[in-house]
């Protein structure tokens, strides 16, 4: 017996046969437009890149008609694509939206977006990550293990403190001497002589300077490790 889900009909078919070429071609110009590219410019590499014979012979026409859904690149020229373009071919086929399966993996894994995993690979291709990987490797062990003579929160911690922070309110606080916050909402404008009043830019202010003093406890740490990779 024939399973319902995949009995599909002829117009079906065509629909999403269309609907798939239009876009790939979506995606095929998009591409071509990140590198600058003419169609000419495009057809001339994938001519060149298939040995330039005249079975591998690209025109203008035929990326023109790919890009508008006209008609689908063969496998071989699909391949081509995808080194000129630097990803997989599920990609250029849309199975998937990150440019690799390996950057598809890593961003489900660990949440960075793929233009972040894209650019400290093309550090690492460069040749000059080091640097930047060994100062997010300590920040990210900064963060998973604290040494107790830090009085200071992580500077992950108190980064992402800052960035979520939002008084949606717009409630003042009053900060006693005893360390006790509490809101302040009395509308005959008095204040307590043992509290300060403070506002959402001045508990901004405090996060800031906090996140100064853990990077400067940090920095010395860092200094101190010899610049090693945190284990």
């Amino acid at each position: 017996m024939t399973d319902n889900f995949h009995d599909i009909t002829p117009s079906q078919y065509e629909k999403m046969k269309n609907q798939r070429k239009a876009e790939i071609g979506k995606r095929i110009r998009e591409e071509r437009k990140k590198l600058a590219m003419t169609q000419e410019n495009l057809a001339e590499k994938l001519t060149n890149l298939l040995g330039g014979g005249p079975d591998s012979e690209i025109s203008q026409s035929t990326i023109c008609a790919w890009e508008n859904g006209k008609g689908l690149p063969p496998m071989e020229k699909l391949l081509a694509l995808s080194a000129i373009f630097h990803c997989d071919c599920g990609y250029l086929l849309c199975d998937y939206n990150e440019k690799t399966h390996d950057s598809l993996e890593m961003c489900r894994e660990i949440g960075l977006s793929e233009a972040s995993i894209n650019h400290l690979k093309s550090l690492k291709q460069w040749g000059i990550e080091r640097d930047v990987t060994q100062i997010i490797d300590f920040l990210l062990y900064d963060a998973r293990a604290r040494q107790p003579k830090h009085h200071y929160r992580s500077v992950l911690d108190l980064l992402a403190f800052f960035f979520a922070y939002q008084d949606k309110q717009k409630v003042q606080k009053q900060v006693f001497t005893s360390g006790l916050v509490v809101d302040y909402i009395d509308n005959d404008g008095t204040i307590s002589t043992n509290a300060i009043r403070i506002n959402e830019r001045i508990i901004e202010n405090a996060v800031l300077n906090e996140i100064q003093q853990a990077l400067i406890s940090l920095k010395n740490d860092y200094v101190k490790s010899g610049r090693k990779r945190g284990k």
